[in-house]
């Protein structure tokens, strides 16, 4: 039987997770979904396509949309039910954290995605409010907390310390690769943007 542990339930005050750990989960919880998203996607037209047959940059986006939006379906069934089964994601379960809910229903749960997404568009300030273990926007909003977890998930035992720190190291070094990957691949558009602009005066 999964411990799904309510605040009610907590008689001794749980330790609240830090921001490196919350972090570190979500690029756990995302990778898979991450390259999911880069698989499904089509080859990218080259410059030269794009200026010789303009609509092919809008059929490539409109793909994009498409993909992304059939990803975040995935993402989000994903986080609701093991949230509101395991109180955890797997993720969150690799760095030893789990999610303290008021009261674990199918509303709750949803409501608090729906407000991840507030802190999303915020550009991430609300997460930052959770530096260094302080709640996080959507954890004021839903009145949930973020703490250690000491219980199984799926009948699998806690990691160990050492397998927390491990995973956290995986999960942040994702963020610093993903952050790359994406200024990179900004800095390469403004570049072929440019180039484009010189080639049409």
């Amino acid at each position: 039987m999964i411990k799904r542990r309510l605040f009610l339930e907590c008689e001794v005050p749980s330790i609240a997770a830090s921001l490196y750990q919350r972090t570190a989960a979500w690029a756990l919880d995302a990778f898979v979904f991450q390259v999911a998203f880069a698989l499904m996607l089509p080859l990218p037209p080259s410059i030269n396509e794009l200026i010789n047959h303009p609509q092919n940059a809008q059929q490539y986006l409109g793909q994009i949309a498409v993909v992304g939006l059939f990803v975040f379906v995935l993402y989000t069934a994903y986080h609701i039910v093991l949230e509101k089964h395991f109180s955890t994601t797997l993720g969150k379960f690799a760095v030893g954290i789990e999610v303290l809910y008021p009261s674990l229903t199918w509303s709750a749960v949803i409501g608090r995605f729906g407000a991840c997404i507030l802190s999303w568009a915020t550009l991430n300030l609300g997460h930052v409010m959770g530096y260094p273990n302080k709640p996080t926007l959507h954890d004021r909003l839903t009145a949930t907390q973020v703490v250690a977890s000491s219980d199984s998930f799926g009948g699998t035992p806690a990691l160990s310390s050492a397998s927390h720190r491990v995973f956290e190291i995986v999960g942040l070094g994702w963020v610093v690769i993903l952050s790359g990957i994406m200024v990179w691949g900004m800095v390469k558009v403004l570049i072929e943007c440019w180039l484009l602009m010189r080639s049409t005066l």
